[in-house]
């Protein structure tokens, strides 16, 4: 406990300075900082860090700083997405059909067998590289990749009459 905290206390402040270099934004550089602080917390025994824990910090935070900002591209895109979407047909009629079609989604994901749906939220929620999930979960990289393959297809399924309203309708 004390190694942690004293580790803690060596890194904190300079990963956040590294993972601002990204983000441009100090109170998401925290919360990146403090994830794979959290990380490292939760998988303190099955971690091996006979190398160098800097190098390991360092790249952890890099990497998670990097999926946030593709992340926040991808949200930007979408949100102009809808913002068009909205302009454009903002009646009463399609923002309930919206609705219907997030609800739709949203029953699907609740529906997914639970491993399958906490792989799925893990990688789309949490931005998780396939790697870290498998590390989280105890299980390997091809489990995960099993599960979110058998995720995807379960949507693709469930979905593809909801993806044929939205091509019509917009």
């Amino acid at each position: 406990m004390e190694e942690f905290e004293n580790l803690f206390r060596q890194f904190f402040k300079p990963l956040v300075l590294f993972a601002n270099k990204f983000l441009y934004d100090l109170d998401l550089a925290e919360n990146i900082v403090q994830d794979v602080f959290l990380n490292v917390w939760m998988n303190r025994e099955n971690l091996d860090f006979s190398g160098n824990i800097k190098t390991y910090l360092y790249t952890s935070v890099k990497n998670k700083a990097i999926n946030s900002v593709k992340h926040s591209k991808i949200e930007r895109d979408y949100k102009e997405k809808i913002t068009i979407i909205e302009t454009d047909f903002n009646t009463p009629e399609t923002e309930f059909d919206l609705c219907e079609m997030e609800k739709s989604v949203n029953r699907v994901i609740h529906n997914l067998p639970e491993k399958c749906r906490i792989i799925f939220l893990m990688s789309r929620n949490d931005h998780l590289t396939y790697a870290e999930i498998a590390k989280i979960l105890g299980i390997s990289v091809k489990t995960v990749e099993n599960q979110m393959g058998k995720a995807l297809k379960i949507l693709k399924k469930n979905l593809s009459e909801l993806a044929y309203f939205v091509f019509i309708c917009f």
